[in-house]
């Protein structure tokens, strides 16, 4: 055992020595996460499951049978830093651009990619240097790039509490926001992290942040309780306090049944030591792919987050609607259930297998979809008005 310890402190030691990101000794307290959840954010998430369930299929899929996702995809973002939150030689858009690299390298797997829209902004409102969450509200009023994922850098990041944090997503409609202490961003795994909350993934601990997990060892409500995905270990919480140098966990609490925590110190979405942190699980990087799927069309065309019309209110519900013939025996598949009157009503469409990729695209014109260029298989069907959008899976 001793020669197995020393073995993995000469690898600690390595690790960070040849890294360009800072590991913590033991006795450095970081700051947490400030992300929080609430009840319009469960809200949204609930609406939209039906549609992530079939795209985290479809990269469950592509797995199991060894096959790409789909091709990469490329998702812009953009950098503002307030006054003073790039002060270090080694802080400058050179390092931001590394962190970028590492974040891909963490995202490679998820079918996802990130790079820089326009060099960083700099905001030099000075009472910013100090921000408390729930003041990017104001602030992206005048510095906000559409299209894109904002990223605030910010010297001194606190919440209500006036406690350190390290970084957070904004919950403010019709923005993609995330808010984060400027050296949290220069780390190796707080950037990925908060990305990981924009893709919906949870804390694996759970959505509070105040107490234990329910989620039990032997993962019996795993689906429920925790972080919501079975993949990953029951996670008491962890801290600085049960985290050793090795990445171990030294904790002894145990789950409502009595069984002693096991949790993964290495997973990006924990509250482990950060040098630490370095993974996603399987079923994390498929919540996230299936999320972006979902939402990318909001992302990156802000005008459909645009208030839907009175017209547009009056679209016949989406859930109503089915597909037939189902298995489709013919050249051609009918919606059944939706108000066709002309052209600029009818709905749009998008055919997508099962590695996400992409197959047709159209408006189903009197309600009428061709697949006679569907070879024989299962596909997802993905049907849209202004206002809504459901998913429909078919049989070829």
């Amino acid at each position: 055992m001793l020669e197995f310890k020393s073995y993995t402190l000469f690898l600690f030691l390595a690790v960070c020595i040849g890294s360009s990101f800072s590991c913590h000794a033991q006795t450095t307290v970081e700051s947490s996460c400030g992300n929080t959840y609430n009840i319009a954010q469960s809200t949204h998430f609930k609406t939209l499951k039906k549609d992530i369930s079939a795209y985290e299929y479809a990269y469950h899929s592509a797995k199991t049978s060894k096959r790409a996702t789909s091709s990469l995809e490329r998702i812009p973002i953009q950098i503002h830093t307030v006054t003073g939150a790039i002060t270090s030689k080694n802080h400058n858009e050179a390092a931001i651009h590394k962190s970028i690299s590492h974040l891909n390298t963490l995202f490679l797997d998820v079918g996802l990619q990130f790079y820089l829209l326009n060099p960083p902004t700099r905001i030099t409102t000075p009472e910013t240097t100090l921000f408390q969450k729930g003041a990017e509200t104001q602030l992206a009023t005048t510095h906000y790039t559409r299209g894109a994922i904002n990223i605030y850098l910010t010297p001194t990041l606190v919440n209500a509490a006036h406690d350190n944090i390290c970084g957070y997503v904004a919950n403010i409609p019709n923005k993609a926001l995330i808010v984060m202490a400027t050296e949290c961003m220069f780390n190796a795994s707080s950037l990925a992290h908060e990305m990981g909350h924009f893709l919906a993934l949870m804390h694996t601990h759970g959505s509070d942040n105040t107490r234990s997990t329910t989620e039990l060892v032997d993962g019996s409500n795993c689906a429920t309780d925790g972080d919501g995905i079975c993949d990953t270990p029951a996670d008491p919480q962890l801290s600085h306090a049960v985290i050793n140098n090795f990445c171990e966990y030294t904790g002894t609490l145990t789950d409502a049944k009595g069984a002693v925590f096991h949790p993964d110190t290495y997973n990006i979405m924990s509250y482990s030591r950060k040098a630490c942190r370095s993974q996603f699980t399987t079923q994390q990087k498929a919540r996230m792919f299936a999320y972006y799927q979902t939402v990318k069309d909001e992302l990156l065309n802000p005008d459909s987050h645009l208030p839907v019309s009175k017209t547009d209110a009056k679209e016949t519900p989406l859930h109503t609607l089915s597909i037939y013939p189902n298995p489709a025996t013919k050249n051609s598949i009918q919606i059944k259930g939706y108000t066709y009157m002309n052209a600029q009503n009818a709905l749009s469409y998008t055919m997508i297998n099962y590695r996400g990729q992409m197959l047709q695209k159209g408006k189903a014109l009197s309600n009428t979809i061709n697949v006679s260029q569907l070879a024989a298989g299962s596909y997802f069907l993905i049907l849209e008005t202004a206002s809504a959008k459901i998913v429909k899976k078919i049989i070829r």
